[in-house]
């Protein structure tokens, strides 16, 4: 299996070390079934997507090159990608948590809010995001194909606490390490949370 990497917070330093360890193109073209692989101009090997099988995936920079932002400009690369797409599943990927969970933890509130209705109008499936260190899953957007968020920042740095009180948009916080697995079934899409002990 391959790993295609999405930018986070504490690799901006210096985007050249991450160009270099990581072309995507050329890590795409090595994963059979790949197609329509594309790149944002000026940020190749950072803003990417491909279709596989039915499903499209789309990785975005939060942190790069403003942290806690989406500029214009990737935003309407995405709207490009999405809207271009005759993909059954779109799932979305980013470092930065578009849906809070704990206050703070995220995109800029006025960015967040112009990518949710791009993400919402094109049908996502799924956003996957890290950076808040727990596991946390979005209730469904009203309206949406099912639009949801799945938080998966509990990887190995020290956990952080779930807020005493969820937000709205929360359905499911847990202070926990964790991984995930996607399955995609024809028009099904299920997904399985697991803790570092491997319990679902």
């Amino acid at each position: 299996s391959k790993t295609l990497p999405i930018v986070g917070n504490h690799d901006v330093g210096n985007m050249q070390v991450w160009k270099d360890a990581f072309n995507m193109r050329s890590m795409a073209s090595g994963i059979p079934g790949i197609s329509n692989y594309q790149e944002m101009p000026g940020l190749e090997s950072i803003v990417y997507s491909f279709e596989y099988l039915n499903s499209l995936f789309v990785s975005l920079s939060s942190d790069y090159p403003a942290l806690r932002s989406v500029n214009n400009s990737q935003q309407a690369w995405l709207q490009g990608v999405l809207s271009s797409s005759n993909a059954v599943h779109k799932f979305v990927f980013i470092h930065a948590p578009v849906y809070f969970v704990n206050s703070g933890k995220g995109l800029n509130a006025g960015n967040s809010a112009l990518l949710k209705q791009v993400l919402f109008n094109n049908n996502v499936d799924f956003i996957f995001t890290g950076d808040d260190h727990l596991y946390a899953r979005s209730k469904a957007v009203s309206g949406s194909k099912a639009l949801r968020q799945i938080v998966s920042g509990g990887a190995g740095a020290p956990l952080y606490n779930c807020p005493g009180t969820q937000l709205a948009e929360t359905e499911t916080c847990i202070k926990s390490f964790n991984f995930e697995t996607v399955t995609v079934n024809g028009n099904d899409v299920s997904i399985t949370a697991f803790n570092e002990g491997g319990a679902q």
